[in-house]
């Protein structure tokens, strides 16, 4: 099972924001980007993805062109009035739909879908290529240097990672400082920790280091892939490692994963 993919919606227009993650809930994660100077880093954290832009958004003309020469994986559908003047220069300018803003349920919801599986067809040639030519399976894992105290033991941040827990009796305190050691311990910039208070509550990020905005938005419920996954498989993920997965389609989860929470 896969988790639901992405769908970047650009518009200031807070009844299309509603309508279009109503419309499409149960088949895509819909991440709204509000700020011009937003998109470029959802964008590069999603890529290949879907964007659907607001043709009434602010600066909508000018980021059609720029992500065409910038993003030419992404996939634009773009939203204006009916046979107006920008719907018809935006469909003539080759990018993959042009759609009327008052949107039918049945339609969008058909023309988002094949979007997907286009992109699934795109990023499954992708993987099969690097197969093919073994740079996903073929290529041993990266050596890590293990630095030695003076006893011969490893020093690894990791190994004293357990006593951080013995300081804090604020809970938020200590998450905040429990992301930090991790991102020390494994050697990475960006680390969020997702959690749930109660039973029956969906995961939501508690607490992060260097998060992108949009990640306060993302939200796990207890059958989600991801968390499924990790109830097997208790350890540390990152964009760097994922080569070293050997199956396919666990790749693809935890890409799409990691593409979810901008990791």
């Amino acid at each position: 099972m896969m988790p639901p993919p992405v769908c970047i919606l650009y518009t200031q227009d807070p009844d299309l924001v509603r309508r279009v993650k109503a419309f499409l809930r149960t088949i895509a994660q819909t991440r709204h980007v509000s700020e011009t100077s937003r998109l470029d880093a959802v964008l590069q954290q999603a890529n290949p993805a879907l964007l659907i832009m607001d043709l009434h958004a602010k600066e909508s003309r000018d980021l059609l062109e720029q992500i065409q020469k910038d993003w030419p994986e992404v996939l634009i559908v773009a939203l204006g009035i009916a046979r107006s003047e920008p719907l018809r220069e935006a469909e003539q300018s080759g990018i993959y739909a042009a759609d009327d803003l008052q949107l039918d349920r049945p339609h969008f919801q058909a023309l988002v879908g094949r979007a997907f599986d286009y992109l699934k067809v795109l990023q499954d040639n992708r993987e099969l290529r690097e197969e093919s030519t073994g740079t996903t399976l073929n290529q041993p894992p990266p050596r890590i240097e293990v630095a030695t105290d003076r006893y011969g033991m490893p020093s690894l941040p990791l190994l004293r990672f357990p006593r951080v827990f013995r300081r804090f009796d604020n809970v938020d305190a200590l998450l905040a400082n429990v992301v930090e050691n991790v991102a020390d311990a494994a050697g990475v910039t960006r680390v969020g920790i997702f959690s749930k208070i109660r039973k029956g509550d969906r995961y939501r990020l508690r607490a992060g280091l260097r998060c992108l905005p949009e990640t306060n938005e993302v939200e796990f419920g207890e059958r989600d892939p991801l968390v499924r996954w990790f109830e097997l498989h208790a350890h540390l993920i990152c964009r760097a490692n994922l080569a070293q997965t050997p199956d396919r389609v666990e790749r693809s989860l935890l890409r799409l994963s990691l593409i979810h929470i901008s990791a």
